[in-house]
């Protein structure tokens, strides 16, 4: 996003990322209205927005019952944006938009395989050397600002017979935190608590089953999933965003869980 900001105004920068492509996993997972009418301005969104699941808010639910059901559609005035309402959408689609602005709007592109081994500052500028990942190249070059963009799991799978309402997600209390966030075209994001004796072991897709039919009201079936992992909670802050020609953003300057507990 400050990439397409900078192409927008003219700016000349140079964006690099280590990594030789994006990842297809989802991490984050639900993008805002205002975010949507900021990447509007850079291309279609709509596109974007229309391959998501939008959704209304969540419920939360104890002992198979609802206990809190916050609604957004009935506290917020959601008809004032083209785009009403918050999206459930992988976050590898989200980025794909983002790169897809950059090359066809502006005619940028990221530079992969490529990362900063030295940053100095000084009264001017900032000398940094890049290195290809690949051939071990290196080059050197001067800028005016340097920002760190580069941040610190989930499971991802398919569910049928599924019987909540699809246009909210769901937040099961009581025993741990277990929630669902229903996708696009029968996918969800499940993320639950583990038992402290298996928080080493790597989860299963059986493990998941089990907690499915034991969390969900109504239960449901998982046949297929493309992501099953573990995470820990973070909540971790940097004292600076910025100092002096060096800044950080995002998930480099601030940690929070998957879950945004």
């Amino acid at each position: 996003m400050l990439a397409l900001e900078l192409a927008a105004q003219g700016i000349a920068f140079r964006i690099v990322d280590k990594a030789p492509l994006r990842s297809d996993r989802s991490r984050a997972l639900i993008i805002q209205p205002r975010s949507f009418e900021v990447m509007n301005r850079h291309g279609n969104a709509h596109k974007l927005y229309e391959k998501g699941n939008l959704t209304g808010g969540p419920v939360a639910w104890m002992n198979n019952k609802p206990v809190v059901d916050i609604d957004v559609r009935k506290v917020a005035n959601h008809r004032d944006s083209e785009f009403g309402l918050p999206c459930l959408l992988s976050q590898a689609d989200t980025e794909a938009y983002l790169d897809g602005c950059l090359t066809e709007t502006y005619g940028c592109k990221m530079d992969r395989g490529i990362e900063a081994t030295s940053i100095v500052q000084d009264d001017d500028g900032v000398d940094v050397t890049l290195r290809s990942v690949y051939e071990g190249i290196e080059e050197k070059i001067r800028a005016k600002y340097v920002v760190g963009a580069d941040g610190a799991h989930s499971i991802v799978p398919i569910i049928e017979n599924f019987t909540l309402p699809i246009d909210r997600y769901h937040l099961v209390i009581g025993t741990g935190l277990f929630a669902i966030f229903p996708m696009a075209e029968g996918w969800v994001r499940i993320m639950t608590s583990r038992n402290p004796e298996l928080s080493n072991a790597t989860p299963t897709l059986d493990e998941i089953k089990a907690v499915v039919n034991n969390r969900i009201p109504g239960g449901g079936d998982i046949t297929n999933a493309t992501w099953v992992t573990s995470f820990r909670l973070h909540h971790r802050i940097v004292d600076s965003y910025r100092d002096a020609r060096l800044l950080v953003i995002g998930d480099a300057a601030h940690i929070h869980s998957p879950d945004g507990s």
